[in-house]
């Protein structure tokens, strides 16, 4: 392996230190599955939707930017590159070459994503303990200050939006998508393929395994 390359992939290797893991969901296996949430493609990104009032219960320093979200959307990615309202090529090449700091948007939802969002949204129905788990793994994925709250970092891409200093840093091999990914598997999902730049395989993944709530 040439030195450069090697040089690279240690780096990349030693930046995954310190990233939010997917957390195992405790309980049943057979509890039933009752809780709505939803996975969002924004085209190179995804994000997870979860109904607010169980997101401020367990995150209650998290500021919604509407009176009375119905649901909070969350999306990880690099600190430079996300938050720009125009990343051009060089902001692209250095977030996905020079492993970076990363950043969490969150958006206040009024109402249900799918009537929301122009893209594809795909709803998940989850038990309990994957409920707690997937809020769990996105609560550790903050940085937060002495208080304990969440820490603002940028203006978020919409009114009702908002960036934070996010645990974890950004590279070619940690993308916004694998970040995804670990919130799904958290959630009780399976992994899905490794090499996750786009947000197709982890669509794909969400439409194969997703079961959706009745009633």
């Amino acid at each position: 392996m040439k030195p450069a390359i090697l040089l690279l992939t240690l780096s990349m290797t030693a930046a995954c230190n310190g990233k939010p893991e997917a957390v195992v969901p405790g309980g049943s296996a057979a509890a039933p599955a009752l809780h709505r949430a939803y996975v969002v493609d924004h085209g190179r990104h995804s994000g997870v939707a979860i109904a607010a009032s169980a997101v401020q219960a367990a995150i209650p320093t998290l500021e919604a930017q509407t009176a009375a979200p119905a649901y909070f959307e969350f999306g990880w990615g690099d600190a430079g590159y996300y938050p720009a309202e125009k990343g051009g090529l060089r902001l692209a090449v250095n977030a996905l070459f020079r492993p970076s700091e990363a950043t969490l948007h969150v958006m206040s939802l009024p109402m249900e994503p799918s009537r929301y969002f122009a893209g594809e949204v795909v709803e998940v129905c989850l038990s309990e303990p994957q409920l707690k788990a997937l809020i769990a793994f996105v609560g550790a994925s903050f940085r937060y200050d002495a208080e304990g709250r969440p820490i603002p970092s940028a203006t978020g891409r919409y009114p009702i939006s908002q960036f934070y200093e996010a645990r974890g840093r950004y590279h070619l091999f940690n993308t916004s998508n694998d970040w995804t990914a670990r919130a799904l598997e958290s959630a009780g999902f399976e992994r899905s393929p490794r090499f996750r730049l786009t947000s197709t395989p982890v669509m794909r993944l969400v439409r194969e395994q997703a079961q959706p709530c009745h009633g």
